[in-house]
Formats: C-alpha cells, sequence, structure tokens
C-alpha cells in the first residue's frame, strides 16, 4: 500500500465494525483566515483557506500565470497559421483567473467545517457527457460543471497538435499517408445535469452500457494526486463508495444505494474524533452521539439495525482521490471484521466519509506517518428492511 492504515473492530447489533483516529486541521496562524473561492485559467474552481496577504498573492500568481498562457497561446496561433493557413486555431483562450472571498472562518471548528462544506457543495453541479475524441473514439463521462471548459480545452490541444503533425508530415512529402492520418475533431456534448458525482456516474456508465462506449480512466478526476491543503471530499468519499460497491460486485453481492443520511454520520463522526482528538466508535465527549447507532438516528436515519467501519490511513504524498479509496477499501477486506460488514447480505445502504488532519506524534510513532497530513474514514450500513 502506498501509506500506513490503521483499523479496529467493533460488535455492532450482531454486525462486526471498524474504527481509527486523529488531530485536527488548524486555521492560519498569521492572521485571520478567510475561505475563498479561486477559479483557475482552464475555468476550474476550489475553495481555499487563506489571510488576505496570501490571498492577494495568489491573485497576482494567477494573472501572471494567465498571462503567460496568453502568450503561448499566441506562439501556438501563430504556429498553426503557418501550416494551416487560414483555418481558425481551435484551442480556445484561458479563462482570467479570480480569487473572490466567501467570507471568514469561524473559530469554532465544527461551524468552520460546516462553512466549508457548503462552500464546496455550491461547485458540485455535475454533467454527464458524451465525448469523441480525435479518433473518434466515443466516451461516457461525468465531469464537474466547472470541469468542461478544462476537458473541451484539453480536446483541443490534442487535436490541434495532431493536425499539425498531419500537416507537417504533408510539408515534408507524406501525401497519401498524411491525409489517411487526419484526426476527427474531438466533440464533447452535456446529455445530463445531476447534483452529484454518484449520480453522474451511474448515469455515465448506462449510457457507456447502452452504447457500448468507453470509461476512459484518462479523464478521471478520481486520478489527481490529492492537495491535503484543499482536499475534495466529495470526490474523495464517493470513491470510497465505488470502491465499496465494487468489492461487493465481485463477490456476488448486491450493489448498495448511497445514503445521505449515513454520509452525514460518517462524515460527523470523522470530523468528531479529529476535534475531539479521539479514536474510539464510542464518542466520549458528547452522550446525544456516543454509539454509532444514536449518530445514525440523529442523522436522520431512523430505526433498524446498523453495523461501522473505520479507518486511519498514512498516505504518501503522491496518492490519488482513487489510491488513496482502493487502499482503505483493501485494507478493510483484509480484515475478517472489516470484510464481514462490507460484505453483508442485509446490508442495503451505505454512507462513506473521509476527513483529512494534521498528522501528529502518535501518527508518525504508530502509523509511520511520513506525510504531513492523515486521513481518518468512516462508513456506515444500514441492514434489514429496505
Amino acid at each position: 500500500m502506498r501509506g500506513a492504515l490503521c483499523l479496529t473492530a467493533l460488535g455492532l447489533l450482531g454486525a462486526v465494525v471498524l474504527a481509527a483516529g486523529a488531530a485536527a486541521l488548524g486555521d492560519d496562524d498569521e492572521g485571520k483566515s478567510y475561505f475563498y473561492r479561486v477559479t483557475e485559467t482552464d475555468a476550474t474552481v476550489s475553495i481555499k483557506e487563506m489571510n488576505r496577504a496570501d490571498a492577494s498573492d495568489l491573485s497576482k500568481e494567477l494573472e501572471d500565470k494567465y498571462g503567460e498562457e496568453m502568450k503561448k497561446l499566441g506562439k501556438e496561433r501563430e504556429a498553426w497559421c503557418k501550416l494551416a493557413g487560414h483555418k481558425k486555431y481551435p484551442v480556445p483562450q484561458p479563462k482570467r483567473p479570480e480569487v473572490r472571498c466567501q467570507g471568514s472562518v469561524p473559530s469554532n471548528p465544527d461551524r468552520a467545517q460546516g462553512k466549508r462544506e457548503a462552500l464546496q457543495q455550491k461547485l458540485e453541479v455535475w454533467k454527464v457527457c458524451f465525448i469523441k475524441d480525435l479518433h473518434g473514439e466515443p466516451f461516457a463521462h461525468a465531469l464537474r460543471d466547472d470541469q468542461i471548459f478544462a476537458m473541451r480545452t484539453a480536446l483541443r490541444k490534442d487535436y490541434a497538435e495532431a493536425v499539425m503533425a498531419v500537416l507537417r508530415a504533408r510539408a515534408e512529402g507524406g501525401e497519401a499517408e498524411a491525409d489517411e492520418a487526419m484526426p476527427v475533431v474531438p466533440v464533447l456534448m452535456v446529455k445530463q445535469t445531476k447534483n452529484s458525482m454518484i449520480t453522474a456516474e451511474r448515469s455515465a456508465a448506462r449510457y457507456a452500457e447502452k452504447f457500448g462506449w468507453r470509461r476512459p480512466a484518462k479523464y478521471n478526476p478520481a486520478n489527481r494526486r490529492i492537495d491535503f491543503e484543499n482536499v475534495n471530499y466529495t470526490l474523495l468519499d464517493a470513491q470510497i463508495f465505488f470502491e465499496t460497491n465494487r468489492e461487493r460486485v465481485l463477490h456476488k453481492k448486491g450493489s448498495l444505494r448511497d445514503s445521505r443520511a449515513l454520509h452525514r454520520a460518517a462524515a460527523g463522526h470523522c470530523r468528531d474524533m479529529i476535534a475531539g482528538d479521539f479514536f474510539s466508535h464510542e464518542n466520549p465527549h458528547d452522550a446525544s452521539k456516543r454509539t454509532a447507532r444514536d449518530r445514525i438516528r440523529r442523522a436522520g436515519a431512523g430505526s433498524g439495525r446498523y453495523s461501522e467501519n473505520l479507518a486511519v490511513a498514512a498516505p504518501g504524498e503522491q496518492v490519488t482521490y482513487l489510491s488513496l479509496a482502493k487502499d482503505v477499501v483493501a485494507g478493510w477486506m483484509k480484515s475478517p471484521g472489516h470484510r464481514a460488514n462490507l460484505l453483508d447480505d442485509q446490508s442495503h445502504s451505505v454512507g462513506c466519509a473521509a476527513r483529512a488532519y494534521v498528522s501528529n506524534a502518535e501518527d508518525v510513532k504508530k502509523r509511520g506517518a511520513k506525510n504531513r497530513y492523515c486521513v481518518k474514514v468512516c462508513q456506515n450500513f444500514s441492514l434489514g428492511g429496505r
């Protein structure tokens, strides 16, 4: 595995469970921290926390990057015109970046996390897309709304480079071979809009199965390296959900539904263990959330039988959203108790959550943490009648 993973087991209403624990992300020590909505030159958006001085520096850095990309685009257009003549250069110009303040970071950790997740949730508009690349290969893929421009730009750059290679070959006497190698103009069409990555991925999978389209790992945002100072928790939680169902399907078990109530309970317990600096299935600081059943019912799941898996991971610095999810689920599958929970025939719904925190001395000693951050993971299952 790419890092250390710590697991424990616990019984809950006849089911078996896992756990792990840690410490918390802190605010900026050098001045008051604010939330900022940062729009990059490729139109992708992220939520960052920083003080005003850092925000000003980032704004200048992005403006410099924008200027450099515009100069580079000008050179690419010039080279294109020399080879393609009057044809318009197909690559769009970069978007002007923006760093916009979204308010101060609350001093209370729970309120700060709540505001952080609310801002992140506003970005979670997903598109189910049909993509045809320069080779004419059709793909079905789910993209967040702010990723559409970046994907179109990437497709057009690939196309422009391929066309210029053909034109150079033709200029050098390639003739028939060059004509046959002329690429297809890429296409990106939005087929549906969804309010979560999970539902968008499911729709993309259905399109792929129905029409024989491919699902390229090349375009999967989960293959991005995790920036632990700006984690996309929606993406990370979704990957753990997908990996859980992947294991169930491989073992001929029914796939689980994603439950918002179970997810709220899982995310809340991750935050509580980080804020309270404890590692347990029982919350020692809040009697109303002491047991997994208390937390799940409090989150709105109602009565029923539940089980819970938890873990702490100490990933390496180059870990991706997908590789971290795979490592966590693989660790659960190697433990009899966690595996029994994950593959339980009685389970019908699940909520998965993971939250990062700054590594402490215990993490370094027990888990061999080499990265500055560790990750706490929680998974809640609903069993019995649907």
